[in-house]
């Protein structure tokens, strides 16, 4: 068992794994050899929550309660 310091996704809920003492600003990609890759983390800074890499190149801000909201008025 290996345990990892998290945030979630603000667009797609999405589960990130942040290194350590970093307050989410960097995040982890583990590698099955070798040490685990790095890359900088991503924020939203239209409703100000950590986002994965693949929200944050899309650039738009779609929270997940509002897709839940326009699923629900469909």
């Amino acid at each position: 068992m290996i345990e990892r310091d998290t945030v979630q996704c603000g667009h797609c809920q999405r589960v990130i794994i942040v290194k350590p003492g970093t307050a989410s600003t960097v995040y982890l990609f583990p590698q099955l050899v070798g040490p685990d890759r790095e890359a900088p983390g991503a924020a939203c800074r239209l409703c100000m929550r950590p986002v994965c890499l693949a929200c944050h190149g899309r650039g738009v801000c779609i929270p997940f309660e509002r897709r839940l909201e326009q699923a629900e008025a469909r």
